[in-house]
C-alpha cells in the first residue's frame, strides 16, 4: 500500500470519527434539551395545581391606600392596579392555571364611627352596584361593611380593566369580593378584642388567585 494510500484512508477514518462524534454531541444535546423540556412541562403542571402566592397590598406602601373610613380609590391606588397588579395577576394566573380572583379587605381594630345612619346600606344597595359594575358609593356602618366597601371598589377596577386590550386578565372568569373586617390579623389568625390600635399593616387587600373547577371537589 502506498504512502498517499495509506495518509488517505488515515484522514477518511479521522473524518468518519469527527462525523460520528458530532453526531453523538448532537444527540446527547437534543436528548438534554428534550429531559429539560420535559421537566419545565413537569414542574409546570405541578404549579397548576398548587397554591398560588398571596398578594398582599397593605397601607404600608402609599399606593395602596384609603381615606379614612372610605372605599373610595385614590388615582394613584388605580394607577398601580392597572400598571402593577394587572399585569402580575395575568402572569401568576396564567402560570399556576387560574380563573378566579378572590378580593378580600381587612381593617385594624379602631372603632368605626358611625358617620351617618346606623342603617345599613349594604344588604341591597352593594349586590345592586356588583352586579352592574358600578362603584360601590355606599357608606358603611361598621369594619366588615368598610372592608367589603374596599373589596368591591378593588372588584369593580379590576373588572373595568378585565377586558381592555393593554390590560387584560385572560383566564379570568370570577372576581368577588370578601370581608374580614378588623378580625384577621395579616399572619393569618384572630384579632383580639383589645387590640384597637392604627396598624397600617392590618388595612390591607388580600388578593387570592384560585380555580373554579376546584370549587366542585367534595370531600
Amino acid at each position: 500500500m502506498s504512502r498517499r494510500s495509506s495518509r488517505s484512508d488515515d484522514v477518511t477514518m479521522q473524518s468518519e470519527i469527527f462525523v460520528t462524534i458530532m453526531v453523538v454531541v448532537v444527540i446527547l444535546f437534543i436528548v438534554s434539551v428534550a429531559h429539560k423540556i420535559t421537566a419545565i412541562n413537569a414542574l409546570n403542571e405541578i404549579k397548576k395545581k398548587e397554591q398560588p402566592p398571596l398578594i398582599i397590598l397593605d397601607e404600608k406602601t402609599k399606593d395602596y391606600t384609603f381615606k379614612t373610613g372610605s372605599g373610595e380609590l385614590s388615582y394613584r391606588f388605580k394607577s398601580a392596579i392597572k400598571e402593577k397588579i394587572i399585569p402580575y395577576l395575568e402572569k401568576v394566573s396564567m402560570e399556576y392555571d387560574c380563573d378566579v380572583i378572590e378580593v378580600y379587605g381587612y381593617t385594624d381594630g379602631q372603632a368605626y364611627r358611625k358617620r351617618q345612619s346606623s342603617r345599613s346600606q349594604m344588604d341591597g344597595a352593594l349586590l345592586s352596584r356588583l352586579e352592574n359594575n358600578e362603584f360601590p358609593d355606599l357608606s358603611a356602618t361598621s369594619n366588615l361593611e368598610l372592608g367589603m366597601l374596599r373589596a368591591a371598589s378593588i372588584v369593580h377596577v379590576l373588572k373595568e380593566y378585565q377586558f381592555q386590550e393593554d390590560t387584560h386578565l385572560s383566564k379570568i372568569r370570577i372576581i368577588r369580593p370578601y370581608s374580614g373586617g378588623q378580625l384577621i390579623l395579616e399572619d393569618g389568625t384572630i384579632a383580639s378584642a383589645s387590640d384597637n390600635k392604627p396598624s397600617k399593616k392590618r388595612r390591607r387587600i388580600e388578593l387570592r388567585l384560585s380555580r373554579s373547577r376546584d370549587l366542585h371537589k367534595g370531600l
